[in-house]
């Protein structure tokens, strides 16, 4: 028995009148449904994850296609650069991140990631940078990603965000992180436009410009 996920006409003359159509999905009837064997049962949940998929990339695709209609709606003001030859590697700007945002001190909870290059002893500072076209915002499917008008910094609505991470993963720049106990994600909103990075660098290797 081979069960496809497609129109009732598929179905033959055995299940004609036991499914209906609904946003474009063939929903069974749980009484059918449970005449399945497991493995066929199988089939369906995977062919329904594939369809969820489709209309999930679809919605993705409009958002994209909506943005790129809009100019400057996406446009930065400021955003923070970073010198990584003067950085000594303290990771302050990263504790005092976590502190102002979330309270304690948490390297993991840092909007802004400090690496050290084993093999040359120097150390990488990263940083989001408040994209003009942030994929981020584009990719988010229920658009809890906007643009704070006064700072231009990419912002997510914790409120509104779903944690389903696709944001994180069209991210160039692997600059959002998640917090796993709130479902929520998370990135640089410039601290209101005081970047708290910022003022408490001792070697200035972070500062505020602007675009």
């Amino acid at each position: 028995m081979k069960i496809r996920l497609k129109k009732q006409t598929d179905w033959g003359s055995e299940c004609a009148g036991k499914t209906e159509e609904r946003n474009g999905f063939a929903i069974f009837r749980w009484q059918i449904f449970d005449t399945l064997k497991l493995k066929h049962k199988f089939k369906v949940f995977k062919n329904i994850e594939s369809k969820l998929n489709q209309a999930l990339m679809h919605s993705i695709g409009e958002r994209r296609f909506e943005m790129s209609e809009k100019s400057g709606s996406s446009s930065s003001k400021m955003f923070v650069a970073s010198d990584s030859e003067i950085c000594g590697g303290c990771r302050r700007c990263q504790l005092a991140c976590s502190l102002f945002h979330h309270g304690e001190c948490n390297l993991e909870l840092a909007n802004i990631h400090v690496n050290k290059d084993v093999f040359s002893g120097e150390y990488e500072v990263e940083t989001c940078r408040q994209c003009k076209q942030p994929e981020c915002m584009a990719s988010c499917p229920v658009q809890a990603i906007y643009v704070d008008e006064k700072t231009g910094a990419v912002l997510i609505d914790e409120k509104n965000c779903v944690g389903c991470r696709v944001c994180e993963k069209e991210c160039l720049f692997h600059m959002i992180g998640y917090i796993p106990e709130k479902n929520v994600c998370i990135k640089c909103d410039l601290c209101g436009g005081d970047p708290q990075c910022v003022s408490n660098c001792p070697f200035s290797a972070v500062k505020l410009a602007e675009k």
